[in-house]
């Protein structure tokens, strides 16, 4: 599947630290916009709402994951680990 859309939580995570997007962070209600964070920083974020960090998909790369699920938003299109603890490992 080729997809030039977003994804996010700690799909976004892992598809950044493989394929070198950056990681951002939605407005919240207690800060502002984030464009380029580090993993840590998003996976504290994460943890406390998945639907706040993203990453923009490569053209060409694909979410590899099987376990991702896509989801159909107004602007995007979000992808979530199911039963997510809440880790990040990267290869």
């Amino acid at each position: 599947m080729t997809r030039t859309d977003r994804i996010c939580g700690f799909a976004a995570i892992t598809y950044a630290a493989k394929h070198g997007t950056a990681i951002n962070k939605y407005t919240d209600p207690t800060e502002g916009e984030l464009d380029d964070i580090d993993a840590e920083y998003a996976t504290e974020v994460a943890r406390e709402g998945e639907s706040l960090i993203w990453t923009q998909l490569v053209a060409g790369v694909p979410a590899e994951d099987d376990t991702i699920e896509w989801y159909r938003a107004p602007l995007a299109h979000y992808a979530v680990f199911p039963e997510h603890d809440g880790t990040v490992e990267v290869d």
